[in-house]
């Protein structure tokens, strides 16, 4: 299912909370088939082994598009910091600037899951230039919906998860309280329309592929 959290993102630490998650389901659910269908030869687990322990467990691959924007810069320094504090990661991770993956070239993008065949997704790349939107509401449009969109029907094909940062501008900005995550949307600008597109393009998948955080920095 699709699942949206509000958050005030002062650091990208839930995001990557969330990827540790999915990974460590994904390590252990894989390393449990791998011991099924190896018995006889696969590792000998005792009882009070972590899974990833075990010889042969297996990470999960895990990718991140736009590490050069504020919030791939804020990715990349908290990853950091989990390495330090933690002996293993549950993942391997691949961060991608624009330069070697860009969200708007869609051939570029189906070609990246090709060669890394990730398993969860974060997309940190967005149109964020608020004011600009709203004379190039073309670009705001092309990379904040439609290659989300994109993004969204990859990931169903590839059995990928996929974590999508999106913005509290999809609100009007008018209320006195926190907002909750069902609460009713109104953009009042480009940019928040078209984030808005973007969410509703990741939910209108099929098999509903992601997990949704809206920020505010």
């Amino acid at each position: 299912t699709t699942e949206i959290y509000t958050l005030s993102l002062h650091d990208a630490l839930p995001i990557w909370q969330a990827m540790f998650g999915f990974a460590s389901d994904f390590a252990a659910q894989q390393t449990t088939q791998q011991l099924a269908a190896d018995s006889a030869t696969a590792c000998y687990k005792k009882p009070d082994q972590h899974v990833s322990q075990c010889h042969g467990a297996m990470k999960a691959m895990g990718i991140t598009i736009g590490k050069n924007g504020q919030l791939g810069q804020c990715l990349t320094q908290q990853l950091l910091l989990l390495e330090v504090e933690s002996l293993t990661t549950p993942f391997t991770s691949q961060l991608f600037a624009k330069s070697d993956c860009d969200l708007s070239n869609f051939h570029q993008v189906r070609e990246m899951f090709l060669s890394h065949q990730p398993n969860v997704v974060i997309n940190a790349a967005a149109y964020t230039a608020v004011d600009t939107a709203e004379g190039d509401v073309e670009t705001a449009d092309l990379i904040n919906h439609k290659a989300v969109a994109h993004l969204a029907q990859l990931c169903q094909e590839f059995d990928s998860v996929l974590i999508h940062v999106s913005t509290d501008y999809v609100f009007d900005g008018r209320g006195n309280t926190p907002y909750f995550e069902h609460a009713p949307t109104a953009p009042q600008g480009a940019y928040g329309r078209t984030k808005l597109l973007g969410e509703q393009a990741i939910r209108s998948e099929e098999r509903r592929v992601g997990k949704e955080c809206r920020s505010r920095w």
